[in-house]
C-alpha cells in the first residue's frame, strides 16, 4: 500500500482520482492549496504527490519545484501535474515533474501511472 497526496481546488476532479487510487488500496491524503501540499509532503512522506496545475497559494508548478528542491525529499519522488491543457516538456523538465495527467482521464490512465512510478507498491 502506497500513500497518495492529492491536491488542488477542483474538487471533482480530486474526487475521481482519489476513487481510482483509493479502489487500488492506496490511502490518499489530500490538500486545497500548494503551501498545504508542500507542508504535507514533508510531515507526511507519500509515496507520489498528483498536483493540480492551478490552486491558490502555490500553483502545481512552483509546488513541484518547492517539494523536489527540499532535501529532505528524495530527488526521485514522483510528481504528477494534473492539467486541463497538455503541458510543454520543457516546462515539466524545468520543474521536475514525473508526468502530467488530464483532468479528464480515464481510471486505467492512473493506474498505469500508479504502477509505473511506484513499482513494487503499486501492488497491494
Amino acid at each position: 500500500m502506497a500513500t497518495i497526496l492529492a491536491a488542488g481546488e477542483d474538487y471533482s476532479a480530486l474526487a475521481i482520482a482519489a476513487a481510482t487510487i483509493e479502489g487500488e488500496g492506496h490511502r490518499v491524503i489530500t490538500a486545497d492549496n500548494g503551501l498545504d501540499a508542500y507542508q504535507m509532503v514533508l510531515s507526511e512522506k507519500p509515496d507520489l504527490a498528483i498536483l493540480e496545475v492551478t490552486m491558490p497559494i502555490f500553483n502545481g508548478f512552483e509546488t513541484c519545484t518547492m517539494i523536489l528542491d527540499d532535501p529532505e525529499v528524495p530527488k526521485d519522488f514522483p510528481v504528477i501535474l494534473l492539467t486541463v491543457e497538455p503541458i510543454d516538456s520543457r516546462k515539466m523538465e524545468q520543474v521536475g515533474a514525473a508526468d502530467q495527467l488530464p483532468k479528464v482521464h480515464s481510471s486505467i490512465e492512473l493506474r498505469d501511472m500508479l504502477v509505473r512510478y511506484l513499482g513494487d507498491k503499486a501492488a497491494v
